[in-house]
Parts: structure tokens; sequence; C-alpha cells
């Protein structure tokens, strides 16, 4: 017997490349029929390799239109290849197999040319049905989630509300109470009272922090855009923070010159932020210093910002930490979150106000030596309604 040829040697690896391929591969010719198929082909459709090879493709494998009919051959993307089109790679259809039933499918389809133009061409396919199902499963979950988080947001809105109203009446029956006591000159039982009063609006502020959350996940806060002056803003969180920064021994220096100019966004929303971050320079810092700077920022191809710069002398934080930093209750190390306590919220709130206002917030730290972070807005903010998918940025280092 002759060794084989080249030729025939390359015959029997392409026909072993065309049985190990786990998808069907059939070669069509410009009528629409079968040249050659493989067994996964001949599986997918419930035949024989045999029983496919010279029969027209459309008449094996039907598929349907976009409208639900089935298509009459010359329609689909394998006749498109001898109209002179490119073909079509990892399109999806739906083809009727031989009991009927439709199943789906992901296919191929490129044309073979030779010496007068594209002769046949070579469609490939696999069945989706499992993956089409795992994907169904995903929506479902993920539409179900959505529905949890609007009613985890929509219960703790109602219930921010509802811990809102005692809580009030006991602050304002706190005040009235030690009004009454300076009146009467009876300071016996004032020191409890400033207890009762300061962790009154202490839980007050948790309350509001929450509630806040809620309904931005749940896409009903609105930016309220109004002009401001923010030297003016940097200097009313100032005057709000000197007594507190004095009783630690620490120092606020704010820098706001007058290139900061004015600017259309939401006062409300930026005293929130500059709160939260104040009061955490002030918490993570003793007899340090703490710098409030705020600029106008203006780069090629972009509009205008506002950039709100906090920067201390804390203890810092660890790398490890600072990409959970904005994440809700987030906190540094245990031992920190003990000894300086809070909740994690005041962070996670700053990250989805400044988003909401179009903004971003990033963080640099290192341990032992303080902290800065900066809060970019746009100098020109648009009026606008939180969405569901408000997510706090990631924190660089």
């Amino acid at each position: 017997m002759n060794p084989p040829t080249d030729f025939e040697r390359l015959a029997q690896r392409s026909e072993l490349v065309l049985r190990s391929v786990a998808e069907g591969i059939v070669g069509v010719d410009r009528e629409g029929r079968i040249m050659f198929a493989n067994e996964w082909a001949a599986r997918a459709t419930g035949r024989d390799v045999a029983d496919l090879v010279g029969r027209d493709a459309h008449e094996v494998a039907p598929h349907l239109t976009a409208d639900g009919g089935r298509c009459d051959g010359k329609q689909c993307a394998l006749f498109d290849v001898f109209r002179g089109a490119e073909g079509a790679i990892a399109q999806e259809a739906l083809f009727v197999g031989r009991d009927g039933t439709p199943f789906p499918v992901e296919y191929s389809c490129v044309p073979a040319a030779g010496d007068s133009g594209v002769e046949w061409a070579v469609f490939s396919f696999r069945n989706i049905a499992g993956r089409k199902r795992i994907e169904a499963d995903l929506r479902d979950a993920l539409a179900e989630a959505q529905r949890a988080s609007r009613a985890k947001s929509l219960f703790l809105s109602s219930m921010s509300h509802e811990l809102r109203t005692p809580l009030t009446a006991i602050i304002g029956y706190a005040e009235m109470l030690i009004d009454d006591m300076h009146a009467d000159g009876d300071a016996s039982h004032e020191q409890d009272l400033e207890r009762i009063r300061s962790s009154g609006r202490h839980l007050l502020g948790l309350i509001d922090n929450v509630l806040d959350i809620a309904r931005i996940e749940a896409g009903r806060m609105e930016v309220a855009v109004e002009e401001l002056d923010v030297a003016a803003l940097a200097g009313e969180m100032e005057a709000r923070f000197r007594d507190r920064f004095r009783a630690r021994g620490n120092r606020l220096r704010v820098e706001a010159g007058a290139g900061a100019g004015r600017m259309l966004g939401d006062a409300d929303k930026l005293r929130k932020i500059l709160h939260h971050l104040l009061a955490n320079a002030n918490k993570f810092c003793e007899n340090g210093d703490v710098v409030l700077e705020v600029r106008r920022v203006a780069t090629a191809g972009t509009s205008e910002r506002i950039e709100f710069e906090v920067s201390d002398t804390g203890i810092g934080i660890a790398p490890e930490f600072l990409v959970h930093l904005f994440e809700p209750f987030a906190q540094a190390d245990a031992t920190a979150a003990r000894r300086f306590g809070g909740t994690g919220l005041g962070l996670a709130l700053s990250a989805k106000l400044a988003q909401l206002m179009e903004g971003t917030i990033e963080v640099a730290s290192t341990p032992g030596a303080g902290s800065r972070f900066t809060v970019s807005i746009p100098a020109r903010a648009a009026p606008a309604r939180a969405g569901t998918d408000a997510r706090a940025p990631e924190a660089q280092a």
C-alpha cells in the first residue's frame, strides 16, 4: 500500500478537526444545499450526517424570523454571504428541531471564495438553550434583588420618619428643661439633661444619614440647584466647627480665595459632605491641623469644577481599608472603631451625594501622617433625581 500523499494527509486532518469541533458545522453551496456536515450538526438536527449531505439547509434546520414565522431561506444571513456580504459572526436565532420544537442557537456564517467569487459558505452553530436558561435565571435574580433593595429603602425611609418624631420631642423637652433650670438658677440636673440633648442630636444625625441613603437608593432625592458663593460656604463651615475643633485642641484653617468664585449647586448637599469630612478630620486628630481648601479647576476639554479638599494630620488610614472606605458601615480597623466610635455612614453618604451631583470624592492617606479627601463638583450642576444605581466611588490611595 502506498503511503498517503500530502493532500490525503491534509484531508484526513481536516476531517478529524471537523469531527472534533464542539459545534455544528456545515458547508452550503449557492443553492442552499449542504455539501458537508459534522457529527455535531447531525446531532443538533436529530439526523445522521449521511442524511444531511445534499439536502436543503433550510429544510433540515428551518429557523424562525423575528416575528415568529418560518424563514423562507432567501432572507437569512446564509444567502447574504452570496449577495456580497462579509458574513455574520456570533448571531442568535431560533432553529426548529425535527420534532417541531424551537431551540436557540448562536451561529456564524462566513464565505468561501473561489476563482468565480463566493462559491459556498461555512455555517457553524451551537445550541445555547442552557446559556439562555442561566441568563433568564440571572435576570430574575437581579429583578428580585432590585425589588428587595427598593423594599429595604422604603422601609428605612418610613422607619426613619417614625423615629424622628418622638426623638425630636425628646430633644425639645430636654432643651426646654435646660432653659427652665437656667431661668430658676438651678443647675443640679443640667449635666444630665445636656447628655440627653447631645445624645438625642447624635442619634437624630444617624437617622438622617440612614434616611438620606435610603432616599438616594430609592431614587427619591433631587438636586436643588442654586447660585452660591463658594468662599462664603467654606467660611460658614469654619464657623460651625470652630468650637468643636478647639475642644479637641485641633486647629482648623480655611483657604478659599476670591478665585473660587460662585457656583450653581446644591448648597445643602455640599454642607452635608463638608460636615462629614470635617467631623471625621476632627475625630481622628488630636492637637493637630486640619485644612479646608477650596479651588476652582479648569482643564482642557472639560467644564469648570469646584474642588473641596479636607486634609488632616491625624492617624491616617491603612491601604487595605481604603478600597472599602465609602461603603455603608465600613470603618477602619476594630481598634480605631472602638477608640473613636462612629457608624461608617458619613463617608458612604458623602460619596452618594457627590455622585448625585455628578461629582467625585477621592482619598489619599498615609498611616500615622494623616488623610486628604478631595471632593470635585461641576461648577454648574444640573437639577437631577437620584437613580437606584448610585454607587460609592473607588477609593484611590
